[in-house]
């Protein structure tokens, strides 16, 4: 499923859509769908204890360091997130693709909202402008009808280091997977 913003929503992010084809899904996921739930007001208490996290942000199965940032990434972390992106065009090849400026875990806090089946990593697409802004988002697999448009304006206003093209700031694409790890 694809995911275009609407005329105000492409507004707000500053540039039009392009979208990415999306990933066919598997059999084991046909059968699950993901969704966005209203959670209730306990879970944000301050008083409550913290849970385990019930989401994690994976790159091809592997799990990178979720506080570092591009560049505090482990050559090993690298190659995980590198391993599963797109390939580039032969005339814009992408160096480095985008990326959570201060790492990974203000993204998994906001997706705390989101459940789908338990272990089974959905693929996300979000193509990033050269200003380090969302201005896309492509998933696969079974989704509900909103979903798209709901983790658009979830992720709309996260901060990322945009992609380097030739040495450049560059429009690119970020594909990770993101997994329901139950509740805690």
């Amino acid at each position: 499923m694809t995911f275009q913003p609407t005329r105000r929503e492409a507004l707000s992010v500053g540039l039009g859509a392009l979208l990415l084809p999306a990933v066919s899904s598997t059999r084991a996921a046909e059968s699950a769908i993901w969704e966005f739930f209203e959670p209730r007001p306990r879970e944000f208490s301050r008083i409550r204890r913290r849970e385990a996290p019930t989401m994690a942000i994976v790159f091809g199965g592997k799990p990178v360091a979720v506080d570092a940032s591009w560049d505090r990434l482990s050559d090993a972390d690298r190659a995980a997130v590198l391993a599963i992106q797109p390939p580039s065009s032969p005339d814009a090849k992408v160096d480095e693709p985008p990326y959570p400026r201060i790492g990974l875990k203000p993204m998994l806090e906001r997706l705390r909202v989101v459940r789908g089946p338990v272990g089974q990593p959905l693929r996300v697409h979000l193509e990033v402008d050269e200003l380090g802004a969302l201005s896309s988002l492509a998933v696969s697999g079974q989704v509900q009808k909103l979903f798209g448009h709901e983790m658009f304006a979830l992720l709309r206003d996260a901060a990322f280091k945009p992609g380097v093209c030739s040495g450049k700031a560059c429009t690119s694409v970020l594909s990770m997977d993101i997994v329901y790890l139950g509740e805690g």
